[in-house]
């Protein structure tokens, strides 16, 4: 398996082994966007696959398929960037701290403490369609 060391996280999914160019293909193919992670053994911990140099380029020359993501609606609210931290190594978990008024969703049954005094509401789906 020379070669082939980077994992790929791709909408919450672990895929990979790949190797660098392989990668570069799905880049191209518009099949790894730039919200997908990266990792190989010796990394502390994922990365964004546009931070790292590797793959920084694939992006610049714009993936075919690859859509801006839609505007904001007028009068509406964006989120701002989540926080969150990696912990772990052979079983990962991640903490996210939210300001107050930002929502999170996550896959069912992945949820694992909750600091006292947070409230949670749960929903079905990604609650885009609650007033």
């Amino acid at each position: 398996m020379s070669g082939q060391d980077w994992y790929v996280a791709i909408g919450g999914q672990q895929q990979g082994p790949w190797s660098a160019e392989e990668i570069h293909q799905k880049i191209q193919a518009g099949a790894i966007g730039q919200d997908a992670h990266v990792f190989k053994q010796g990394m502390a911990s994922w990365e964004p696959i546009g931070a790292r140099a590797e793959f920084a380029s694939a992006f610049g020359q714009g993936a075919p398929g690859a859509a801006a993501p839609p505007p904001v609606p007028a009068g509406s609210t964006a989120a701002d960037e989540i926080d969150y931290e990696i912990f772990g190594e052979e079983m990962q978990f991640v903490e996210v701290t939210l300001d107050p008024r930002e929502a999170c969703v996550a896959e069912a049954g992945s949820f694992m403490y909750m600091d006292p005094g947070i409230e949670m509401e749960t929903i079905f789906g990604d609650g885009s369609s609650r007033d």
